[in-house]
C-alpha cells in the first residue's frame, strides 16, 4: 500500500487527486478514511507538502506544463524560418507567425478579464507571463500548489489552465496543423520533407497531449466527483488503466487532428469555398440547435452584450476543438452535449474521405486538380483562394514538388481512421461503464448547472449554482434565494471555507437577511 502512494502522486497535478486514487485502489484506506476522517486530510497535507518539494513534484509538472507549449512554439517558429527561407512560400510564414500572436493575443484577453479589478502591478505582472510564453508553466504551478481564487477572479487555478491550452489550440495548434499540411500537399517538399512532416507530427502530438490532460484532469479531480458522481468519475482506479486510457485520449486526439487537417486542406485546395460553407453551414447547425434548446448562452459568469459576446466565441471556440480534437470533456452539457459530441465526432471521421474525391475531380466539375498530378503554388495563392473563384489557376510543374496520389491518399486516411476507432474502442472498454450514457446524452447545460443546486447534497455543493450565467438557472432561482436567507447567518457564524468575498458579492443584495448586510457590504466593497 505504502508503495503504491508515490506513483498516485506522481500521476496528478495535485495531492488531493493523487490520494483519491491511491484510496480507491486499497478498499482498506477507503474504511481508514471512512472511521477517521482527520487521517484523509492528513495524509493530503502530507502529499502536498511531497509534491512541493520532491524531485518529481512541483517543478517537475511545471517544467512538464510549459515544455509541451514550449517545443509545439519552437517547431512553429522553425517552420516560420523555412517558409521564409523558401522563395514563393513567405505568405505561409506570414500566417503562422500570425497564428502565434493571436494565439499570444487571445491569451492576453483572457488575463485581462481575469485580473479586471486587480491593480496594474498584478496586471502587468501576468501581461509578462503571458508574452514571455511561460503562461502555461505558471498554470501549472498554480493548480499543483492549490493557489486561492481571489475576489477579483473570474476563473479558478484549473479553469484559467484549461482556458489557456484551448486557447493555444484554438489559435496556434489547429489552424498551424491545417496550414502545414496546406503547404505540403500544395507548394511541395523544397527539399525539407522530413522538417515539415515532423513539425506536423509535433504539433499533432502535442495537441493530443493538451487534449488528454483537460479531460483527465477533469475526471479525476475529487471536487468534480464528488459535485457531479454522475458525470466525472469515468477513469477506473487501477492505475494501469488510467495510463493506457490517457494513451487512447492521447492517439484519438492528435489522429483526429491529422484526419481533420488533411479532409482541410484537400478542400481548400480543390475551392475554398466548399471548405467555408462546409464549416459555416456545421456550426451554424450547431448553434441552431443550442439556440432551440433554451441553451445558447455560456455558463460563464458574464452579463448584458459582453455576455452574449463571450458566449459565441465560446460555442465556436468549443464547435471547433471538437471538430479537430474531440476533446473528451467537451461532451459536457455545459459544452458541446453528449450526443452532439458523438454526432461531431461521426462527421470528423466522414467528411475527409468526402474530401479526397473532391480533391481529385470525382464529386466536383470545377476541381482541377487530377491523380498524381505535381503541383508548386506559390504561397500567396492560399491567401488569395479565400475571396477567388479561381481554384489552383496558377499552378506549375516543378521537378522537386511532392506528388500525392489518391490510393496514397485514401491509405493514409484508412490508417489513421482505424487507429482513432481502435483507439476509441479501447478507451470504451477500460472506463466504467455507467458513464458510458455520457456519450449520448440529451441533458442541456441548464439542467447540468441546476443539478448543482436539485441534486447537491450539501451546501458547499450548492453554492457552485451562484458561479454560473445566472440566465442558465433562472427556473429555480426561488428556491436559490430561499436557500440563502435561510442559510446565511449559520454561514456567518460557521465560516466554511467556500463562504469568502467572492462567494458572497455574487448574492443580490435583496437575498440577504438583515443581520448579514454588514458583511455583505464589505464583500461587495472588496
Amino acid at each position: 500500500i505504502g508503495k503504491n502512494l508515490p506513483g498516485a502522486l506522481r500521476a496528478r497535478k495535485q495531492a488531493s487527486g493523487g490520494i483519491y486514487q491511491w484510496k480507491n485502489q486499497n478498499p482498506s484506506m477507503v474504511e481508514l478514511f471512512e472511521k477517521y476522517p482527520w487521517v484523509e486530510e492528513m495524509v493530503e497535507t502530507m502529499g502536498e507538502e511531497l509534491l512541493k518539494n520532491a524531485a518529481w513534484g512541483l517543478w517537475f509538472r511545471v517544467i512538464t506544463g510549459s515544455g509541451l507549449s514550449m517545443v509545439d512554439l519552437a517547431t512553429d517558429i522553425n517552420m516560420i524560418r523555412v517558409y521564409f527561407g523558401e522563395e514563393g512560400q513567405e505568405g505561409y510564414g506570414w500566417m503562422m507567425l500570425g497564428m502565434v500572436l493571436a494565439s499570444m493575443g487571445l491569451q492576453l484577453v483572457v488575463v485581462m478579464i481575469q485580473n479586471r479589478k486587480a491593480g496594474w502591478g498584478t496586471l502587468l505582472r501576468e501581461v509578462l507571463i503571458v508574452v514571455s510564453g511561460l503562461k502555461p508553466g505558471v498554470d501549472a504551478k498554480r493548480v499543483v500548489s492549490n493557489a486561492e481564487m481571489h475576489e477579483h477572479h473570474l476563473l479558478d487555478a484549473k479553469s484559467e489552465l484549461m482556458f489557456t491550452k484551448g486557447v493555444e489550440m484554438f489559435c496556434e495548434s489547429i489552424p498551424g496543423c491545417i496550414l502545414q499540411v496546406y503547404a505540403l500537399i500544395q507548394g511541395g517538399s523544397g527539399g525539407q520533407m522530413g522538417t515539415k512532416v515532423f513539425s506536423i507530427v509535433v504539433s499533432a502530438i502535442t495537441t493530443g497531449m493538451g487534449s488528454a490532460s483537460i479531460s483527465y484532469d477533469c475526471d479525476s479531480d475529487p471536487e468534480g466527483r464528488r459535485k457531479l458522481p454522475s458525470f466525472y468519475g469515468y477513469l477506473p482506479d487501477e492505475g494501469n488503466a488510467r495510463t493506457i486510457m490517457y494513451v487512447c485520449m492521447v492517439l484519438n486526439s492528435a489522429l483526429l487532428l491529422l484526419l481533420r487537417s488533411i479532409g482541410a486542406a484537400l478542400l481548400m485546395l480543390a475551392d475554398t469555398k466548399i471548405f467555408v460553407a462546409y464549416m459555416a453551414g456545421d456550426h451554424l447547425l450547431y448553434l441552431l440547435q443550442k439556440l432551440v434548446r433554451g441553451d445558447f448562452l455560456y455558463w460563464m459568469p458574464v452579463k448584458g452584450v459582453a455576455g452574449l459576446a463571450v458566449s459565441l466565441l465560446m460555442r465556436v471556440s468549443v464547435k471547433t476543438l471538437t471538430d479537430f480534437t474531440g476533446v473528451i470533456q467537451l461532451r459536457g452539457p455545459g459544452e458541446m452535449g453528449g450526443v452532439m459530441w458523438l454526432w461531431t465526432m461521426v462527421l470528423a471521421l466522414v467528411a475527409p474521405w468526402v474530401a479526397v474525391p473532391v480533391y481529385f475531380g470525382s464529386l466536383t466539375s470545377n476541381s482541377t486538380n487530377a491523380t498524381a498530378v505535381e503541383i508548386v503554388l506559390n504561397s500567396s495563392t492560399f491567401i488569395g483562394s479565400l475571396t477567388s473563384n479561381s481554384t489552383n489557376s496558377t499552378a506549375v510543374e516543378i521537378a522537386d514538388a511532392w506528388e500525392l496520389e489518391q490510393s496514397n491518399a485514401l491509405g493514409l486516411l484508412g490508417g489513421l481512421t482505424a487507429g482513432w476507432l481502435i483507439a476509441f474502442a479501447v478507451f470504451l472498454s477500460l472506463m466504467k461503464k455507467q458513464f458510458r450514457s455520457t456519450f449520448w446524452s440529451m441533458e442541456t447545460g441548464n439542467e447540468w448547472i441546476q443539478s448543482y443546486f436539485v441534486e447537491g447534497g450539501s451546501d458547499d455543493i450548492k453554492k457552485s449554482v451562484l458561479t454560473k450565467n445566472k440566465a442558465k438557472w433562472k427556473a429555480i432561482e426561488p428556491q436559490v434565494k430561499e436557500w440563502v436567507g435561510e442559510g446565511w447567518m449559520r454561514w456567518e457564524r460557521d465560516k466554511p471555507e467556500w463562504f469568502n468575498n467572492n462567494w458572497k458579492a455574487r448574492v443580490p443584495v435583496d437575498w440577504v437577511p438583515k443581520e448579514g448586510k454588514a458583511g455583505h457590504m464589505f464583500a461587495l466593497d472588496k
